[in-house]
């Protein structure tokens, strides 16, 4: 079988609405280890926050923090991460601080969420276990933040995005992956150019590729792969931008597409 390799988003695409992953998600993942065919997880969550999904050991090496980190969810280790230059995001969240003064933030590293008190209001449940900030500074200075979120009370993810990217100018690059907040990555970083360097060690060239997503961080992805699948549910954006169109995240969408071409290319 010639080279093939498959990527996706996680939340709203390969995970169910209710953040499990599904029996026909376990069972994909069984077929294409039995088949040697690599699957690679891209998502904006850091380690910490994949953690929290039952079962998630099966994902194995995977993209975290829209393409900051790889991790072995298998063996929960860091492989790789690149971290923001500390001055620059010592700049870049006091104009945030300035422009959104009642924004709430989180400063993530690969393992740790540090919480501003705003955020862990606004974030609610999903705050748990999280570190509440008490000096910035220090947590810019003496840790590998690789990821920033910012949330606000009243503004919605496309409205926060362009104020977040002016702050962010020349240190991040700004994107979403939900409707409550923004996400900032390390400048250069995106899903697909970290996914671009696994799967050329896994033997798959960006043409070889099908990639699944669902909201505008995913849409360097779609780019970049041979083939771009959008689930039903995506953003408007992802919908336009994708080759196909596929079953929403709870229909198993990606699973029945997966399997749908195994199916299409094994010998009659």
């Amino acid at each position: 079988m010639a080279a093939l390799g498959f990527v996706s988003d996680l939340d709203g695409t390969l995970l169910r609405s209710d953040g499990a992953i599904s029996p026909a998600t376990f069972a994909m993942f069984g077929t294409l280890r039995d088949l040697d065919i690599p699957f690679l997880v891209a998502t904006a969550r850091t380690p910490r926050g994949v953690r929290k999904i039952d079962g998630h050991e099966i994902f194995g090496r995977m993209v975290c923090a829209n393409g900051a980190v790889v991790w072995d969810a298998a063996r929960d280790e860091v492989i790789w991460d690149r971290a923001f230059d500390a001055t620059s995001l010592a700049v870049g969240v006091a104009r945030v601080r300035r422009a959104l003064p009642d924004a709430g933030l989180a400063l993530l590293s690969a393992r740790t969420s540090f919480l501003d008190a705003t955020y862990v209001t606004l974030r609610g449940t999903g705050a748990k276990d999280a570190d509440l900030v008490f000096d910035p500074k220090a947590v810019m200075s003496g840790q590998r933040i690789v990821a920033v979120a910012v949330r606000h009370a009243s503004l919605p993810s496309e409205e926060l995005l362009p104020i977040v990217s002016v702050a962010f100018a020349g240190a991040g690059l700004v994107s979403f992956s939900g409707i409550g907040a923004v996400e900032v990555a390390p400048v250069g970083m995106t899903k697909a150019v970290t996914v671009a360097v696994e799967q050329a060690d896994a033997g798959c060239p960006a043409g070889a590729v099908v990639a699944f997503g669902d909201m505008p961080n995913d849409l360097p992805l779609l780019a970049w792969a041979g083939w771009a699948c959008a689930v039903a549910n995506a953003h408007p954006s992802v919908l336009e931008a994708a080759d196909e169109i596929v079953p929403a995240n709870d229909e198993d969408g990606v699973a029945r597409t997966v399997h749908r071409l195994l199916a299409a290319r094994s010998p009659a």
